[in-house]
């Protein structure tokens, strides 16, 4: 059996350089950043991040490549991508073996799984390290996004995301320590090691219109899109145009939608005007036709009325 401290070494080759931890002071304000350049700063650098450890010092690794050195890093600093992760927390009744059944039914196995001491964190490692443009950090989000969905996770698809660095102690704040949490070892649980690219986690993960219509309820999921009630609509995004005019279409057959096209602008949000400012910015090819059919089933619709809509909605 492999031992824990070699999956944990395991995890730390994979991750590569350069490569920053953050240490935050458990409880308090402060931060301090390690930079490794490469292997020669490896050795000395896990002493001192293992003398802040023992200070009460908790540590992180910066998931994803970037340019700054000795601080933390922002959106603008990240050059290329490493990994997408997700944080599962053994909390509010959610014991650890559920935390892992979750994970357990997933499309894909993780490339890692960190016992964190307050629950798992996933991690799927990118093959390449593609670059963070404007595109990559776009699909990386969405599926960042339904991994937490899938998983009932917290959100951490953020590109200069910290997690918990193995091998170490997590160190609980106050407010941990006061519900019962006590110190644990951030440790690996299991390793493939295996790489991926965005393509691959983009297809397992961001659910393509059919599987929609079949598996998931669009008056409570996909319709809650278009009707204000939901966050997670960034997998539309990702979508070829063809695939956006068919989910639209299905959307907005959801009783959830239709019925928004009967309410008044007097009603809260939201309203008829929330479905169409979604068709209008959808980027659906035939979202215009697939929405003015929606909405004119109601006695309120008023042609010019929606005519100066869309196009404000559509020149925004």
């Amino acid at each position: 059996m492999t031992s824990g401290a070699s999956l944990d070494a395991r995890f730390w080759a994979a991750l590569g350089f350069p490569l920053q931890v953050v240490s935050l002071k458990s409880g308090g304000s402060g931060v301090k950043c390690i930079h490794l350049g490469d292997n020669f700063a490896l050795q000395a650098s896990v002493k001192q991040a293992a003398a802040l450890n023992a200070e009460g010092w908790n540590l992180y690794y910066e998931v994803n490549v970037s340019s700054k050195v000795g601080q933390r890093s922002t959106t603008a600093d990240i050059t290329h991508l490493r990994a997408i992760v997700g944080d599962i927390d053994a909390k509010c009744g959610r014991t650890i073996e559920e935390c892992r059944e979750a994970v357990g039914q997933l499309p894909l196995h993780p490339s890692f799984v960190i016992h964190s001491g307050g629950g798992l964190q996933i991690v799927y490692l990118l093959n390449g390290r593609p670059a963070a443009d404007e595109s990559n950090l776009k699909t990386y989000e969405a599926i960042g996004r339904a991994l937490a969905d899938l998983v009932d996770g917290d959100a951490v698809f953020d590109a200069p995301r910290l997690m918990r660095l193995p091998g170490f102690t997590n160190h609980p704040t106050p407010k941990k320590a006061a519900t019962g949490r006590t110190a644990a070892k951030a440790q690996v649980e299991t390793a493939t090691g295996e790489a991926f690219t965005l393509s691959d986690l983009a297809a397992a993960f961001i659910i393509p219109p059919a599987t929609a219509t079949k598996a998931r309820s669009l008056g409570d999921d996909l319709a809650g899109g278009l009707s204000g009630q939901s966050s997670g609509f960034s997998w539309f995004d990702l979508l070829s145009p063809a695939d956006k005019t068919a989910c639209l279409a299905s959307m907005l057959q959801a009783p959830a939608v239709v019925a928004l096209a009967d309410t008044s602008d007097g009603d809260p949000s939201p309203n008829w005007r929330t479905v169409l400012a979604a068709c209008a910015r959808s980027g659906a090819p035939d979202a215009y036709a697939l929405c003015r059919a929606c909405l004119a089933t109601s006695d309120r619709f008023d042609p010019r009325d929606f005519e100066r809509r869309w196009n404000s909605y559509v020149n925004a």
